[in-house]
Formats: structure tokens, C-alpha cells, sequence
């Protein structure tokens, strides 16, 4: 119903004012029963000179009407509306929605049916729309159009071609498209394969990246330093008197409170805290200091020597944080150090600083506790005797036991000939094994040659001493013919990485030009709007020679003449400077006199007819000239280019048409050429992939030979 229930229908009624009848009725047409006005419009005024509402007799009425909806039976049954309203051009009787398309048609090739021999007017418009349908079919993008629609499209133009339609233009189309299509399927399949191709060659890189991210998390763990229980109480001391805190605050614009601290925390066995003005102390900038978080519960005289440092964190760029670096004594008088005016507050709050992520202001603070005098705040147990056990005549801490102890189990007769009676040269000499078993317990990467020839002496002088250790030296061989594979693995797998690294380049740099020139492709078959045509800037004015020719007027004479009966039923005639032109087109034309005010300045035939012939072939060049290089010929620009030339002799000034036209043959062949260099591109992606593909492999099966190499001995191996 939606489609039917507008229509706009014009009345022309011929000689108005001789009319003698009462009452007169337009033909009938689908809509609804009457209505209207009795008093609408004074005769008086109509029949005045010049009022504009009779001209040459005649009067337009317009009615628009849309049938918002129906009660009851319809007048015709949508299915089967035997009312039909169509108008006659060139003697083909047309529908008002092909009016348009037909006019353009004869505009365009006025000769198309000059020998067709039909007179039966049913079987003459039955050609008409299967000209149009087949037009229309044509007008689709290839990737639409099946081989079987080219097909049937062939048979259709061949029964038109033999019904003495002239269609050897539009033979060359069907040919063009057909050619189009085959070149898009390849092209689909190309871009198919390369798709599987990148696909498979991303999961490659995904892949191999996530081994290699997993071999270095394994080589960093196997090559951490593995600790005893004895480790020098002064190295867990330096790790306990530093400490990096990281303070968020929330909602920081929001907060009402005068003075804010965050949790206490734990550095050298004295409590801490970091202090801040939200709001500012007495100035616009944010305080911030660290504070002993319970000196009032300390003793008197303590005092704590304290290197630190506050920083404000921007969360964007970490070059823009502000930090405060200082060394100072904290004691009763001054339990807290800081600055007043660390920071202004205006920028910390500005739009997009980067201070203020989603509420939330980032504070760091690195401390270091150098000394403390006093009492700490958390106590910790201590103890002053060294305890010793003994184990098979070896004094031994009671960190060493266990491990002593695995390798008695494994090696009983170890020390049966140790004959050393001295206590303190037996602890010595066992605590030196353990720490050539500690030694080898380290990654061949953690190892230099050094190390492995100072293990050997240290491994020579426990043989001498009566210790029973070939096991060890088997082991001490193992680990040096390891090193020796981990340095050359190292450099192959340098070797590779680089490799692929370079190559993994090329094929992104290549990927980058293919993605370049489809893009330029793709601009190349962008059509050109009309906007786009006579918007050109212009060159310095070379006004053509103009010529008034009895050949100029003969050649545009069936062009006027199809557009005066296109345009008796069609759209109203408006006048723009000179030339009759369509309602439809009146902008178009207002738009080009406007860019080019002196465009038809030098056109000086009179004959309007032939002045708007000339006008609707300008329209014409220009909509040529409006579709995409794609739909462009070599034939239709070579056309254009003729009948620029013969506009221009006419009288009409167009060097700003000329370089479009000019610009149209080279995108033609710019587009040539990049196809060409989009096919060599893609033979080049093609090859390095597979070069890519053989290194992968390559690299892989020598990283996993590197991974064996690198594996370190735990205890039980060595013992």
C-alpha cells in the first residue's frame, strides 16, 4: 500500500480560455473519491495578461496526493489493475518511471532504433523494457552478476540486435563486464590465497613468539642463582632496608578531607607512611612527604638516616612524573620529611594531564634505610651461637644437612679415604665440595670458562685429599661440553633471529606497499561526482576560436528534437542563462555557470532548440566523465574528448572540462599500472613468505636444541 498511496499527477489543459464546456475532467487515474475547494481561485486573476497562469494557452494544474488509508472495497485490486499510464516517446510507449532513463538513452544514441521495423506497439515497448532490464543488469557491480546472468544478458541483447535495435555500444559493455567479472573472480581468489597465506603466516609468528617468550622465562629461571639457607645475614638486610611503594589514591578531585596517609608499611624493620594535602597547605600545590608512622610511641633519642624519593606519576608518559630525591635524618623534631609545594594543583587537576587517570592519582615512593639508632619498631629474633651438627665425622650448619646428607645416601664410600683428622680442614674441605656442587648447579650461561677451570683445580685438590669423586668429574666434563654447545647455540640463535627479523621487515614493508597500491586502486575506481567535474580550478582562459556552422546544427538537430518530446510530459522548463533545461537539471546547470560565469559567452547561436541540445551534450560529457575508471572505456573518453572539442568550436569555453578529461585518461593508465605492480608485489609477498616459512623451522628446531643445553643439573643429577 505504501507505494501506491503517493502520487504527484500534472493536468495540462490546452486552450483554457476558449473552453465552452461546464465542467471538465483529466483522465482517470488510481486514487480517491473527490474532494476539494468551490471558491480556490479568482478567474479574473487567472485570465489576467501576464499573470503567469496562462502561457500559450495553456493551464498547469499539479495535484499531489497521498491516500492515507482506505475503508471498504478499492476501486481495482492491486493484483490486478488493469489501468496502466504510459506515455509515448519515439513511438515507444513508456511508463513514467522509465521516462528518464529512455530520454537520456536517445540523448545519447539517437540512431538506436532508426531501423527497427516493428509497428506493434505492445511488442515495440515489450523491447523497450528488455532493453532497459538489460541496461539496468549491466549497471550492476560485477561481484553481483553471475556468469549465467551474462549469459542470459547475451541472449537478450542478441534477440534486441535482431530486432534491428542498434547495440554495438552496448555489445561493447556486455564484453567489458564479462571481461570485469573474470578478472574480479581471479582477483577474489588471489586475495583469498593470500588471505590463508598471511593467516597461517600470523599464526606462525604467534606461535613461535609465545615459544620464544617461553624460552626466555625458562632460561631466566634457570638462570637465577639458587641460595643456600646460609646466605649472609647482611645480603637479606640490604634487601629488607629498601623498598619501592606505590600509593593510589581514588576519586583524588573529589576528596573533602585536609591531610590524607595511606597504610603503614615495613622498611628495615621500621613503619613508614606517605602523608598529602589533597586540598594544598596554605598554597595551590599538593604536600606530600613520608612520615615514621609511630614515632609518638618511640623511645627518646632515636634517630633514622634515610635516603628517599617521592614521585607524582603521569599515567601518559612517565618522562612528565615529578620526583623529589633526599637523604635526611627523621627524628622527634622532624618524624616527617617533605615539600610543601611539590606540585601545582592546577595542572595535577588539568583536562588530559595524565596525572588524573579515571580518578586516580599514582604516588611512588623509593626508600632506603641507611642507619637507625634506637630501638625498631618490629623486633625480630636473633641469636649469636652458630649451631654445628655432626655427620660422619663433619661438623656441619644446620643449613648443610640435608644436602650433605642426599649425597652420603647417593655416594656412601665418598670419604672413605679422607684421611684428615683435623676437625676444622674436614668442615673446610666438605663445605669446598658443596660449593663445587653449588657451582654446577648453575646454568652453563651463568658459567664462564673460568669458572669451570677453577672448578676443575678445586675438584683436583679434593681428589688429592682422598676424596672419591669421578661421578663429579663426569659431571664437571658434561657441563663443559654443554657450555660449549650453549655458546654456539647462542650465536645460531642470534643468527636466525636477526635473520627474521629482517625478513619479517621486508614482508611488512611489503604488505605496506600491496595495502598503498590498493588503496590507490581503489581511489583510481572511485567514480567522480558532478561537484567534482566542474569544481576544478582553472587554468589561464584560452578562448577557443568560436564557429557558427550549418555542420554544427545538423549534428545536434536530432538532439534537440529528442529532447523537446522528452520534455513534453516530463519535468517543468526552467530557463537558465539563455538555455531551456530540465527542473531536474537546473542546478547542475546554475552550479557550472556559477563556477564558469563566462563559459557560453562566446556561443552565439540563436536557435534555442539547438541551445539546449548543446546544453544536454555538456551534461552529458560531464556525467561521462562523473563514473569511475572502471566504467570508463578508452572508447567513452576518446568520445568525450571529441565532443569537448566540438563544444569548444561551438563557442563554449572549456579548458576546465579539457583537463578533466585529461585527467581521466591518466588515471586509465594509472590504474594499469598498478595493477601490474600490485601482481608483481604480490609474486614478491609469496616468495619471502616461503623463505619466512623455512627459517621458522629452522630457528625453531635450534632454539629447542638450545633449550635441552640449557636445562641446568638440580642436585640429584650431579649426585
Amino acid at each position: 500500500m505504501g507505494e501506491h498511496s503517493m502520487k504527484k499527477i500534472t493536468w495540462t489543459i490546452k486552450n483554457f480560455s476558449s473552453l465552452q464546456r461546464e465542467k471538465l475532467c483529466s483522465d482517470p487515474f488510481v486514487e480517491s473519491p473527490r474532494w476539494g475547494r468551490v471558491s480556490m481561485f479568482p478567474l479574473n486573476e487567472i485570465h489576467a495578461k501576464e499573470s503567469g497562469y496562462l502561457v500559450n494557452g495553456e493551464f498547469k494544474i499539479v495535484a499531489e496526493i497521498a491516500v492515507i488509508a482506505a475503508i471498504g472495497k478499492l476501486d481495482i485490486a492491486e493484483e490486478t489493475s488493469t489501468i496502466i499510464e504510459t506515455m509515448d516517446v519515439n513511438g515507444f510507449q513508456l511508463f513514467p518511471s522509465q521516462m528518464e532513463l529512455v530520454s537520456r538513452l536517445l540523448e545519447r544514441h539517437p540512431e538506436i532504433a532508426s531501423d527497427i521495423r516493428t509497428k506493434n506497439p505492445n511488442l515495440r515497448m515489450g523491447y523497450m523494457s528488455l532493453l532497459l532490464s538489460l541496461i539496468e543488469t549491466l549497471r550492476q557491480s560485477p561481484h553481483k552478476l553471475s556468469k549465467t546472468d551474462l549469459a542470459e544478458a547475451d541472449a537478450a541483447l542478441g534477440s534486441l540486435t535482431n530486432a534491428e535495435f542498434k547495440l554495438d555500444w552496448l555489445e561493447k559493455k556486455l564484453d567489458e563486464m564479462a571481461e570485469k567479472k573474470e578478472k574480479e573472480e581471479a582477483g577474489e581468489a588471489r586475495v583469498r590465497e593470500i588471505e590463508e597465506d598471511l593467516k597461517d603466516l600470523n599464526q606462525k609468528c604467534s606461535d613461535l613468539e609465545a615459544q620464544l617468550e617461553k624460552q626466555k622465562l625458562e632460561l631466566s629461571a634457570a638462570k637465577a642463582p639458587i641460595s643456600f639457607d646460609d646466605l649472609d645475614r647482611r645480603t637479606i638486610m640490604e634487601k629488607q632496608s629498601r623498598k619501592k611503594i606505590t600509593w593510589t589514591i581514588k576519586n583524588f578531585s573529589s576528596l573533602q578531607c585536609q591531610k590524607l596517609c595511606s597504610d603503614p608499611f615495613v622498611v628495615a624493620r621500621c613503619k613508614w607512611r606517605l602523608c598529602t594535602y589533597p586540598k594544598g597547605k596554605n598554597v595551590d600545590y599538593l604536600f606530600l612527604f613520608l612520615e615514621v608512622a609511630d614515632h609518638d610511641s618511640l623511645p627518646c633519642g632515636w634517630r633514622r638516616n634515610v635516603r628517599y624519593s617521592l614521585s607524582i606519576i603521569n599515567q601518559n608518559s612517565v618522562k612528565r612524573s615529578r620526583q623529589n630525591d633526599e637523604q635526611k635524618w627523621f627524628d622527634e623534631k622532624t618524624p616527617r620529611r617533605g615539600r610543601v609545594s611539590m606540585f601545582p594543583l592546577n595542572e595535577i587537576h588539568a583536562k588530559e594531564s595524565g596525572y588524573l587517570v579515571n580518578g586516580e592519582l599514582k604516588i611512588v615512593a623509593e626508600i632506603e634505610v641507611i642507619e637507625v639508632l634506637g630501638k625498631f619498631d618490629v623486633t625480630e629474633e636473633t641469636s649469636t651461637i652458630t649451631e654445628t651438627m655432626d655427620v660422619n665425622g663433619f661438623q656441619l650448619l644446620p643449613s648443610q644437612m640435608e644436602l650433605v646428607s642426599r649425597l652420603l645416601e647417593r655416594h656412601p664410600d665418598i670419604a672413605s679415604e679422607f684421611s684428615t683428622k683435623n676437625p676444622n680442614l674436614r668442615t673446610g674441605y666438605m663445605s669446598l665440595l658443596l660449593s663445587i656442587i653449588e657451582t654446577l648447579r648453575h646454568s652453563p650461561h651463568e658459567l664462564s670458562n673460568t669458572d669451570l677451570a677453577e672448578a676443575d683445580a678445586a675438584l683436583g685438590s679434593m681428589a688429592n685429599a682422598g676424596f672419591k669423586l669421578d661421578w663429579l668429574e663426569n659431571k664437571l666434563d658434561e657441563m663443559a661440553e654443554k657450555k660449549e654447545k650453549e655458546e654456539g647455540g647462542e650465536i645460531r640463535v642470534r643468527e636466525i633471529e636477526e635473520e627474521l627479523k629482517d625478513l619479517k621487515q621486508k614482508c611488512l614493508d611489503l604488505e605496506v606497499q600491496l595495502e598503498k597500491e590498493k588503496l590507490e586502486l581503489s581511489a583510481a575506481k572511485a567514480p567522480i561526482s558532478f561537484d567534482d567535474v566542474i569544481d576544478f580550478v582553472p587554468m589561464v582562459n584560452n578562448t577557443a576560436e568560436s564557429s557558427e556552422s550549418s555542420d554544427d546544427e545538423q549534428s545536434y538537430s536530432s538532439s534537440s528534437e529528442e529532447w523537446s518530446k522528452s520534455s513534453d510530459d516530463a519535468d517543468e522548463i526552467v530557463e537558465v542563462n539563455g538555455f531551456q533545461v530540465l527542473d531536474s537539471q537546473v542546478n547542475q546547470v546554475m552550479a557550472i555557470f556559477e563556477k564558469y560565469p563566462d563559459m557560453a559567452s562566446d556561443f552565439s547561436l540563436k536557435n534555442q532548440q539547438l541551445r539546449n541540445a548543446y546544453m544536454g551534450v555538456l551534461l552529458n560529457v560531464i556525467m561521462t566523465l562523473c563514473q569511475s575508471p572502471d566504467e570508463l572505456t578508452m572508447d567513452d573518453l576518446n568520445k568525450a574528448d571529441r565532443t569537448v572539442l566540438d563544444l569548444t568550436k561551438a563557442g563554449f569555453k572549456l579548458h576546465w572540462l579539457r583537463q578533466k578529461v585529461d585527467e581521466a585518461f591518466l588515471k586509465k593508465e594509472k590504474k594499469r599500472e598498478i595493477r601490474a605492480q600490485i601482481r608483481l608485489l604480490e609474486e614478491k609477498v609469496k616468495k619471502r613468505k616461503l623463505s619466512l616459512s623455512d627459517l621458522e623451522s629452522a630457528l625453531k628446531k635450534q632454539k629447542a636444541s638450545a633449550l635441552a643445553i640449557e636445562t641446568p643439573f638440580d642436585f640429584s643429577d650431579i649426585v
